[in-house]
């Protein structure tokens, strides 16, 4: 199934009469697909604004960082054509893409992309929406990535789109477009004063040797520098300047990584990951740096444009999560399939090929069978996991013997922080193997292989199955796709570089 192009799922190929194609939502309607969250979450979307998705449905995202316009005309319809588009961006042969009409989002068209030179995308449409008829002048046009899959998180920042007046600031306005599409991002202007210009902290309770993430947006057109601050708990201070789109210096204090992330119109995204090293509050602070202290003479007019503050427990930024005047929880994504209605898989043997990316290192990316789904005997489950304190590698674990693990036969590999990862995992006994990004790993002790009897796939959860667990891939799932027997070593290297 490729939630990339999410256009396909094919049963039982080889036999004509069983033949069949459709939409995730024709599945889900089908009730071949099962999906269940229990909040309202999160999503990139067609007109790269960040949109809320509501309780129940799943999130296709789209990278907002490729998102390009075209004033072309252009018909709703199959087929090949080509159209002229805004510079910015270049997407990749055989890139799935959507072209949207951002007068109305509901018509729109999904493509997969022939060739982008210059300005001219060629591309080939292959499905438009229902009731989408007629032309539109003005096009978004932007990349699919897949189906985002995350655990449950919670933001601990209350009130996380109101910053309000601390020391060093003179004034704060709600007034200025934001990535939602929406006027709630809040314009800061430092006072005349000679101190430190920050904003009203956060303060929480939390316990030595929990990791949180705390990220914050800041636009391009903001005149100071983002100082990114944590103390108490833990002390670490990230700067990064918002017109350069780049770190100010490497950081100080206990900072375990950091990030940013490039969106459209503007914003970006900046985060830090740290470890509180004593049971007190951890504070988190939004702090203007005047690119060379955070104590200086403030000129009252410099300030920053910022939007959602989130902390979180985890090793990475989730999905935002709004806040009003306490903290928000998000469940888990959990999406299951019939085994049922798709490919009978053989007894004791088969292949799995799964393909995403991962926000980066320490998440774990699921993919479980359990063999009693009503009854949640989840006893064989196959599974992308940190292996604990092993935070650089990525594992296929075989589990058995019910929800406390039994035996447990692991395949582990270095893939890497973030980025794509494509594995194929064969599943028999005596006889399993892993291969990541077109390397192999070595075979399981086949001890500890149980015979697996599949009747449902569950994706992106961790094996618990239960929709609020804090473990689960956080990312995007690109593909999955299943084979009823169980490949060779060349087979299995040669699909995890495909």
């Amino acid at each position: 199934f490729s939630f990339a192009a999410d256009q396909h799922l094919i049963r039982d190929p080889d036999t004509a009469a069983n033949n069949r194609i459709g939409t995730l939502d024709d599945l889900l309607a089908a009730g071949t697909a099962i999906f269940s969250r229990s909040s309202p979450a999160t999503v990139w979307g067609r007109l790269g604004k960040l949109e809320t998705v509501a309780a129940g449905v799943p999130r296709l995202s789209y990278d907002p960082a490729s998102l390009v316009t075209s004033a072309a005309t252009l018909q709703f319809r199959r087929g090949r054509r080509a159209v002229t588009v805004s510079a910015g961006f270049t997407f990749g042969a055989g890139t799935y893409i959507a072209l949207t009409d951002p007068a109305n989002p509901a018509r729109w068209m999904r493509a997969r992309v022939i060739s982008h030179v210059g300005t001219l995308l060629e591309v080939d449409v292959y499905w438009v929406a229902p009731g989408a008829n007629g032309s539109a002048s003005a096009w978004s046009i932007i990349r699919s990535l897949g189906y985002l899959s995350e655990p449950a998180r919670t933001n601990l920042a209350i009130n996380s789109e109101t910053f309000s007046l601390a020391p060093g600031i003179a004034s704060v306005s709600k007034s200025q477009p934001a990535p939602d599409g929406t006027n709630n991002a809040t314009l800061v202007v430092e006072n005349t004063g000679s101190s430190e210009h920050y904003l009203n902290d956060i303060s929480i309770a939390v316990t030595a040797g929990q990791t949180f993430t705390w990220s914050v947006y800041v636009h391009v057109l903001s005149s100071r520098n983002l100082y990114l601050r944590t103390a108490t708990a833990v002390s670490a201070v990230s700067v990064f300047d918002p017109v350069a789109g780049a770190w100010v210096g490497s950081g100080t204090g206990a900072i375990n990584a950091r990030g940013f992330d490039v969106l459209p119109g503007g914003w970006y995204r900046v985060w830090m990951q740290v470890t509180a090293a004593t049971t007190t509050n951890l504070v988190a602070r939004v702090q203007l740096h005047n690119g060379t202290s955070s104590i200086y003479q403030g000129d009252g007019v410099s300030g920053l444009i910022v939007f959602g503050r989130q902390l979180e427990i985890g090793a990475y930024p989730s999905s935002y999560i709004a806040t009003a005047s306490s903290q928000v929880p998000r469940s888990g994504d959990l999406l299951t399939m019939d085994m049922a209605k798709l490919p009978s898989i053989a007894a004791g043997e088969y292949t799995i090929l799964a393909s995403g990316y991962a926000r980066q290192l320490g998440v774990t990316g699921v993919i479980c069978t359990p063999t009693n789904a009503a009854a949640k005997s989840f006893n064989d489950c196959i599974y992308f996991a940190d292996g604990g304190t092993a935070t650089t590698s990525a594992y296929m674990t075989i589990r058995s013997g019910g929800a406390s693990a039994g035996g447990v036969g692991r395949i582990g590999y270095n893939y890497g922080p973030g980025g794509r990862i494509t594995f194929a995992g064969r599943v028999k006994a005596g006889n399993s193997g892993l291969a990541v990004n077109g390397s192999p790993a070595i075979s399981s002790s086949a001890a500890l292989l149980p015979t697996l009897v599949m009747d449902r796939l569950v994706i992106g959860q961790d094996w618990g199955m239960t929709g609020n667990s804090a473990n689960g891939w956080g990312g995007i799932i690109e593909s999955v796709g299943m084979a009823s027997r169980a490949m060779n070593d060349n087979e299995i290297v040669a699909r995890s570089a495909a």
